[in-house]
């Protein structure tokens, strides 16, 4: 199989980092995108759905975003994440000020060890966050990002190797 190098990140939460051990084991599956034409689509469906969620949530809480930053994901193993296509979703919790900061963000939960590799971009990210002053403080705002790559089949087995790459073949001589 080939996974073609596509990301998509859902932002669902909060985040801040706990000792490795504190971190809780969540399950994740990919979301399944047989029933989409096509792989953009699935993405986009996704994150809609969440993000709907999402502002539902947070209405309830009255919270509106002021500023909303998006996470910078450089350096080294970043990079050799994303090549090595690490897929998983991490849970991030985070207190909202009445002045609107957040505080306290920590990562609550990650579907495997290799994916904590994007939680620092992102809890960096959300203490940088802003909403809008409310009445009341509120605590453990939850905040999900998944990443998963679109994959695709190899025309047969025998086309595919063992680090799941097609193999290609010139047939033009």
């Amino acid at each position: 199989m080939l996974k073609k190098l596509i990301l998509v990140m859902s932002v669902l939460g909060s985040i801040s980092f706990a000792n490795a051990s504190e971190v809780e084991v969540e399950q994740w599956q990919a979301p399944d995108c047989s029933k989409f034409e096509k792989f953009s689509v699935c993405r986009n469906a996704v994150k809609a759905d969440y993000r709907r969620a999402r502002q539902s949530q947070m209405k309830s809480h009255g919270l509106s975003f002021w500023y909303y930053e998006r996470p910078t994901y450089k350096g080294e193993a970043l990079t050799s994440a994303f090549k090595d296509k690490v897929e998983g979703a991490l849970t991030l919790k985070f207190d909202v000020t009445t002045d609107g900061k957040t505080k306290n963000v920590t990562l609550y939960s990650a579907s495997s060890e290799e994916v904590q590799i994007f939680a620092q971009p992102i809890i960096t990210a959300i203490e940088n966050w802003t909403f809008m002053p409310i009445d009341n403080m509120v605590k453990g705002v939850e905040w999900k990002t998944e990443f998963f790559y679109e994959q695709k089949e190899c025309e047969s087995e025998a086309d595919s190797d063992e680090d799941d790459t097609c193999n290609v073949t010139d047939d033009s001589e």
